[in-house]
């Protein structure tokens, strides 16, 4: 497992004169865990029963915003930090995504993410931005439904 630090002041901003903090975990490695007990070498399934949240999200694609192109299902959630400066929100954000990658589906991508992302909802401003602090655990996973990396990131509110 590789793991990254950052120098973060007690409110978790970035500080030269801060402690380091844990910013970022990934693996490709089947005996490392990640939260929920989640390895390399578990499958889709596993993801689904670990972090699955809405009936419906094989009818609630992720479009462009002319909805000509299709990146992807949500697990939950309704937009992405893509949206933010159009969803003008002060609540705390979750959303879950099945990403594929620039394929047209699951059944032609030859490798597809799935996505959970968190905003909590102590923003600077007066609503979420891209700038605020969020976490976000990326699972790579191949065609055949394997987990082949998981990746977490804490990214700290920009100044």
């Amino acid at each position: 497992m590789s793991i990254g630090f950052e120098k973060l002041d007690d409110n978790n901003r970035p500080d030269s004169n801060g402690t380091y903090k844990v910013t970022q975990a990934a693996s490709i490695k089947n005996n490392d865990k990640f939260s929920r007990n989640m390895n390399v070498g578990d499958s889709v399934d596993d993801i689904l029963k670990a972090y699955y949240r809405d009936n419906d999200y094989q009818n609630h694609l992720y479009m462009s915003e002319d909805k000509t192109l299709t990146y992807g299902k949500f697990l939950y959630g309704d937009f992405t930090m893509a949206e933010l400066d159009k969803i003008n929100t002060k609540d705390a954000i979750a959303y879950g995504l099945v990403n594929y990658n620039g394929y047209s589906s699951l059944e032609t991508a030859k490798s597809y993410n799935i996505e959970f992302t968190y905003f909590d909802s102590k923003y600077k401003g007066d609503r979420a931005s891209v700038d605020d602090d969020f976490a976000t655990i990326n699972f790579e996973v191949d065609n055949n439904g394997k987990i082949t990396a998981i990746s977490w990131f804490y990214y700290p509110e920009q100044k």
